[in-house]
């Protein structure tokens, strides 16, 4: 046994707020059980006379009762990562594969929705999809459509501050042309001007802290807090997207992959 984590309390049998005379008691009970004039292992006899030593003196019982608990505290931290670390791979291993299927089930959509004009026979909505950079700032960009089995392609100058889901319309070749806003990183959300950003955190990552990398235009790197309960949120005032109206917040959404 390693006397440094040894509980002295349980070792005589008695509670952590017994009193002197219930300490002196187990004692004497115990070590008449374990004496080594009866055969018993020296060695146990040797630990009910240091653990009857530390716990009748009451400086001694205080010191030792502060060291008894950052022992039980960490060997709590150590059980408890332990516990994490063993799914650890399981849910590293799943939030890819849910990843690449979210991934897959975007494109079919994007692909449905494009030919929706030929479907119903009449004018729809052009997808446009575009990254955080071009939802910032605007610029130009290139869209191959489907129009009555044709493809098609159509630059288009975007303006700047666009959100997900908003309809832009535009001239192009004599026509008035009305093009959804699509994000390419399911990732991110954008509601009005604030920034919604998730990033998924492994069992591990969550225990030990994380270096988090945001990629441009957001340009920022963060560090989560070890021991992190999620679901959490860090707000940045004044990261979100720049409108009009003003700048929205940036929203760092912290989840725990699964």
């Amino acid at each position: 046994m390693d006397e440094s984590t040894a509980d002295y309390y349980q070792i005589l049998g008695v509670a952590y707020t017994a009193d002197t005379a219930t300490i002196k008691r187990a004692y004497r009970q115990k070590i008449s059980q374990h004496h080594p004039d009866r055969g018993a292992d020296d060695a146990w006899a040797s630990r009910l006379n240091i653990a009857y030593a530390t716990l009748k003196d009451a400086n001694t019982r205080q010191a030792y009762d502060a060291h008894l608990a950052k022992v039980q505290q960490r060997q709590w931290l150590n059980r408890r990562y332990s516990q994490l670390a063993g799914v650890g791979k399981q849910l590293q291993g799943r939030m890819m594969q849910t990843a690449q299927s979210v991934m897959a089930a975007w494109g079919r959509f994007e692909r449905f929705y494009q030919q929706l004009p030929h479907l119903a026979g009449k004018q729809a909505d052009i997808v446009c999809r575009i990254g955080l950079q071009t939802a910032y700032f605007g610029g130009k960009v290139s869209i191959t459509t489907q129009q009555q089995r044709h493809e098609q392609t159509i630059e288009l100058d975007l303006p700047s501050g666009l959100g997900a889901g908003e309809i832009v319309k535009v001239r192009y070749a004599e026509r008035l042309l009305r093009v959804r806003i699509w994000l390419d990183s399911p990732c991110v959300q954008l509601k009005g001007a604030d920034v919604y950003y998730v990033v998924y955190l492994t069992a591990h990552q969550m225990m030990e802290g994380a270096k988090i990398t945001l990629p441009a235009p957001l340009s920022l790197t963060l560090i989560s807090p070890a021991c992190l309960d999620c679901p959490a949120d860090i707000v940045l005032t004044g990261r979100g997207l720049p409108t009009a109206d003003g700048t929205g917040d940036l929203v760092v959404q912290l989840r725990q992959a699964t």
